[in-house]
């Protein structure tokens, strides 16, 4: 248990705010730390698995690495979030998509 702690009620003492806002804890640090490692370890793997079943004649192969690449890419490009729209007016519509 941290020093600047209550022995008996784990509390902060008087006058210690604590961790700031925005701050992560250790633990996710850590945890962070692992993600990175596994990801530097193991992406000219993977990259490398890509470009083999992309370039493969085998249409299923192919496939296979565009599942593969979407469900990655879920981890690093947030999915856009489905909108419904009501239109009561007999006026044309035009809808303006843009990516960034």
């Amino acid at each position: 248990m941290n020093e600047r702690q209550h022995p008996q009620t784990g509390q902060f003492a008087k006058g210690n705010p604590g961790r700031t806002k925005g701050t992560k804890n250790v633990r996710t640090l850590q945890w962070e730390e692992v993600g990175k490692e596994l990801t530097d370890r193991h992406a000219d793997k993977l990259n490398g698995l890509l470009d083999r079943l992309w370039n493969s004649p085998d249409l299923n192969d192919q496939l296979r690495a565009a599942e593969l690449f979407l469900k990655m890419a879920e981890y690093f490009r947030p999915k856009l979030q489905r909108m419904q729209a009501t239109v009561d007016s007999k006026e044309e519509v035009k809808y303006t998509i843009r990516f960034r």
